[in-house]
């Protein structure tokens, strides 16, 4: 995969989906720690940059742990890096959202050059009620279903963030 991407002309690649608790995570069935020493030096020798995602469709990403967390980074960590994305759409409950923002945050202490981003839950519809997900800019209405407003209500209560003047720096 890396060296076909380089070939081609790509320089960033997502790698989807971890899923299960941090620093025991599996993708598809493959352990973590496998399948980053399967490709860590593949891309890296590529120059590829590269996000890590969790979660998604393919099932839930926890994170109990600031260890565990550092565990799952330190895995996938080179200079290629650039983050770590938290896809949030089903199979966490309040508390488990509320437990990864705060690993998040401290995350973001320790690794202060990664970005850090959520994917939140929509309900992937436009005002009109139809199937596809179009952008409406300003007149668009929120929606974000229940899990994706429960996690930016989180957001904003464990991170602080209100508006573009108090995100998180």
């Amino acid at each position: 995969l890396a060296s076909d991407l380089a070939r081609t002309g790509g320089r960033v690649i997502t790698l989807a989906f971890a899923t299960g608790e941090c620093g025991d995570e599996n993708w598809g069935g493959v352990g973590g720690a496998m399948l980053a020493s399967a490709n860590l030096v593949a891309l890296q020798e590529a120059g590829l940059r590269y996000v890590i995602s969790t979660g998604g469709a393919a099932g839930a990403f926890t994170c109990a742990s600031d260890a565990g967390m550092k565990t799952f980074i330190e895995r996938w960590r080179s200079p290629g890096l650039i983050g770590v994305d938290f896809d949030i759409e089903a199979g966490q409950s309040q508390s488990d959202i509320a437990a990864l923002i705060a690993r998040i945050k401290a995350a973001h202490e320790t690794y202060p050059a990664l970005r850090f981003s959520l994917t939140l839950a929509t309900f992937a519809s436009s005002a009109d009620g139809s199937d596809s997900a179009r952008s409406l800019g300003r007149a668009a209405t929120n929606n974000l279903n229940a899990i994706g407003t429960q996690s930016l209500e989180l957001v904003r209560k464990l991170l602080g963030w209100s508006d573009a003047s108090t995100w998180p720096k």
